[in-house]
């Protein structure tokens, strides 16, 4: 933060040295003394300048919203359309009122695009970008597309990628409670930390669910299926064939009839389930 004299073109900082003070530096940026801060944040003759902590990246263009064109800022500085050669000025799309699609935030080089979940720094509700607003102090105020909150950009966080999501569609972060289904053959339920899952989920034999009815759900279906599975094996009439090429063996086993007595199959996998 730094005010600028209206007359000389002095600058004014906040003193690291007295508290309470600001350095007063010349048009060769020389110190020249020390002021109170009342004399500099109470006075006329003093403009407040607000350094600016943004680059605008993108625009829309307003006069076709329905097709969300975007021009984008290129290596010298103008923006142009994919499709034009014509560059503009990010003024002329300021005057023009094209929405900002894109923002950088200088201070940390954080990007930031229309449809972003973001948050205040202290808070753990995301919403979703809607709007950037450039204000009067030269700053750029972010609201969302129903404009329930604003915030300053400089305020704000993006919501972290998760590390992976879970089988019943639950994105998790790192810090998560969750259940997880283990085993070959005999499965069980456990729960875990989400950290502590992400080295073995690469496992066929490990999944991740964000609740225990979500877990338990999944265990009884994969239960169902694999009784089936045996049960129609059981029940299949089948012909195992061993022919040989060169010094190849192949084995074909092929159904020899239609399975008929599905009632059978039914019954034992009724009976398989509800066994205590």
């Amino acid at each position: 933060m730094k005010y600028i004299h209206k007359v000389s073109g002095y600058t004014a900082v906040p003193c690291d040295t007295l508290p309470e003070h600001y350095d007063i530096r010349d048009n060769q940026n020389k110190l020249s003394g020390y002021f109170p801060s009342e004399m500099i944040e109470g006075s006329n003759d003093w403009e407040l300048q607000i350094e600016k902590d943004y680059e605008i990246l993108s625009f829309l263009n307003s006069e076709d919203p329905k097709h969300n064109f975007v021009a984008t800022k290129r290596e010298d500085g103008k923006f142009r359309f994919a499709d034009t050669k014509m560059g503009f000025e990010e003024s002329d799309f300021i005057r023009d009122k094209h929405p900002i699609h894109s923002v950088k935030r200088i201070s940390d080089g954080q990007v930031f695009v229309l449809g972003d979940k973001v948050a205040p720094f202290k808070s753990s509700k995301f919403g979703e970008i809607g709007e950037f607003i450039i204000t009067v102090f030269n700053t750029v105020y972010v609201t969302d597309k129903y404009k329930t909150w604003g915030i300053d950009l400089s305020d704000i966080k993006k919501k972290p990628l998760p590390i992976f999501t879970t089988e019943d569609g639950v994105d998790m972060y790192g810090d998560e409670d969750l259940w997880e289904v283990y085993g070959k053959e005999e499965k069980s339920i456990a729960p875990v930390r989400a950290k502590i899952l992400i080295d073995y989920l690469e496992s066929p034999n490990r999944k991740a669910f964000s609740t225990k009815e979500a877990a338990q759900e999944y265990l009884d279906k994969e239960k169902k299926e694999r009784v089936l599975f045996t049960l129609i094996r059981k029940h299949t009439k089948r012909v195992r064939e061993v022919s040989m090429e060169g010094d190849q063996c192949f084995e074909n086993v092929q159904l020899s009839e239609p399975i008929t007595d599905w009632n059978s199959i039914v019954s034992e996998l009724y009976d398989t389930l509800t066994k205590k």
